[in-house]
């Protein structure tokens, strides 16, 4: 022990004596967000056509990918932006060129009956994701680095993105949620820099907060929530400002910010209604599914009697909105694989997306997260609450009176008022977004199913409540501040290892019975298949 003990101490002063070398802020932040972004691409992108099947919602999106590779009109369960980019990747890839995907397109959904093109690439389709995952890796080392005005303690939270099992095993796929991380990660970057501070160019940076919003939105719709993040920034302004002239500023910002929002929304919608003029095969599988609410006069246009007007991009733009709109309605509240919303902290519930058995060996694709991470990110929450509620009440003039007068709880007052303002400011701006999201969704959730990846958003908002709680901590108190560096390392190594012994889960690796078993300790992350025969 005291040898382990000895080497660990080495590696700690050698690794402080590194970071203490004549580089200045600037370039050690460049170096450790190369390094993120290195690391990030190996976890990200490697063997990302693998496995070479579709998985979980892939089986919906390769279809709709390939209409839109061939400039097809459809309409589907969410916004187009996703597929636009899907068709992107494909098409610079230059995936299944010699392989005759064309029967895709008239499907809604691969099953039995409609299956892929044998050799079909995956590259293509998962390609864009991957690079949007090391992208939104990069843009949360950016925020981190914000908040924690230390790069090497940036790199280490970073870990909690470039490391989470769940984020990899879905954004590897062809599926819809980097996308929309990459966008709203980037209105948060605006957010935390527009916080508590007036921009050099305020309108700017409100359209461009609405506009990455937009973007999100264009993805997956829940993405309308981080509206919020406006209001929040304008609110905390005008708290500050109180005055007439602060609060017809703050007026015209928020009307930036819904500008840009909508003129992103118009011109998605625009370029889905302009760049695919191509109708799908009479009597296809698809076809009739959109023909349901698409108007007459997009009809006319697919068919070559009336041109391209902005007539007919309303009336496209209309029956997208409609079609998605009548394909949540009625949906089921409850499903095999369906989250309970009020207990994702928790990691409910996991979702195996396939597995592969070569009889000895089985490989999965499973959606189990790091609990590393989301111990830290619970702990954090709970201690974020904690602490927003100590300051609040050490505020509270009659309870400060009261109270103060009491040599400890005096003292604990004190330590309440004297955190630092700016990061608590922050803590209980994330925590606020935090709630309005969580909660709208336990809301949601009582009227359709909902899957553990709809908390991402929220666990994003967890992994920074998580630095904040560090920061404000190891700030305040003289005591801890000696263990500050070792317990950001050790944080490090514990959700490396964590990443490390669920990974085969994560990447599709073959695992035997007892080795799937194992990754069962301390709770069940996986159903090991195939399952034992019974001998009755």
């Amino acid at each position: 022990m005291q040898k382990m003990h000895a080497k660990f101490g080495q590696i700690n002063h050698s690794i402080k004596s590194m970071l203490e070398k004549d580089l200045t802020p600037r370039q050690m932040a460049i170096i450790m967000g190369l390094i993120v972004i290195l690391l990030s691409s190996l976890v990200f992108l490697r063997d990302i056509d693998h496995p070479k099947q579709a998985f979980w919602d892939e089986s919906y999106y390769v279809t709709a990918a390939e209409r839109m590779v061939r400039d097809q009109h459809q309409y589907a369960s969410h916004p187009p932006l996703g597929f636009m980019l899907m068709d992107i990747g494909i098409s610079v890839t230059g995936s299944n060129k010699n392989i005759d995907t064309s029967s895709l397109s008239g499907v809604k959904k691969l099953n039995e009956t409609h299956k892929l093109p044998k050799n079909y690439d995956f590259l293509g389709i998962r390609i864009m994701a991957g690079l949007f995952s090391v992208l939104g890796a990069y843009l949360f080392f950016l925020i981190l680095n914000h908040i924690l005005n230390q790069p090497f303690e940036a790199f280490l939270f970073s870990l909690l993105f470039i490391f989470e099992n769940a984020f990899v095993v879905h954004f590897r796929g062809a599926h819809l949620d980097p996308y929309q991380m990459g966008f709203i990660l980037a209105a948060l970057y605006l957010f935390f820099k527009g916080f508590g501070a007036i921009p050099k160019k305020p309108l700017l940076h409100a359209a461009s907060l609405g506009g990455l919003v937009g973007l999100g939105f264009m993805v997956k719709t829940n993405a309308l929530l981080f509206l919020a993040l406006g209001l929040i920034i304008l609110a905390r302004r005008l708290w500050d400002e109180r005055t007439w002239t602060g609060l017809r500023h703050c007026l015209t910002q928020g009307l930036t910010i819904l500008g840009g929002f909508f003129f992103v929304v118009g011109l998605i919608f625009t370029l889905q209604g302009t760049s695919n003029p191509h109708p799908l095969p009479i009597g296809s599988e698809a076809r009739n599914s959109y023909e349901r609410t698409m108007g007459a006069q997009t009809k006319s246009y697919l068919d070559g009697k009336t041109p391209l007007s902005p007539e007919v991009i309303w009336d496209s733009t209309k029956g997208y909105i409609a079609y998605m709109k009548n394909d949540y309605t009625g949906i089921i509240a409850h499903e095999a694989n369906g989250s309970e919303t009020w207990r994702w902290p928790f990691m409910h519930r996991i979702i195996n997306y396939r597995w592969d058995h070569d009889g000895q060996r089985t490989a999965y694709v499973q959606m189990v997260g790091n609990p590393i991470n989301w111990a830290i990110g619970f702990i954090a929450s709970l201690a974020a609450l904690v602490l927003i509620l100590w300051r609040r009440l050490s505020i509270v003039p009659p309870l400060m009176t009261a109270l103060s007068r009491q040599p400890i709880l005096g003292k604990w007052m004190s330590y309440g008022r004297s955190f630092n303002v700016q990061d608590m400011n922050r803590l209980e701006a994330v925590m606020t977004m935090y709630l309005i999201y969580w909660g709208i969704h336990i809301y949601i959730g009582t009227q359709r199913v909902m899957y553990i990846y709809h908390y991402f958003l929220a666990l994003i908002l967890v992994f920074f409540m998580s630095a904040l709680v560090f920061k404000i901590l190891f700030d305040r108190f003289e005591n801890l501040k000696a263990f500050r560096f070792n317990t950001a390392l050790v944080m490090a190594l514990l959700i490396g290892a964590g990443f490390i012994f669920y990974s085969p889960l994560t990447f599709h690796k073959p695992l035997t019975r007892e080795q799937c078993e194992l990754r069962n300790i301390p709770f069940t992350a996986v159903i090991c298949q195939p399952k034992a025969k019974s001998n009755h």
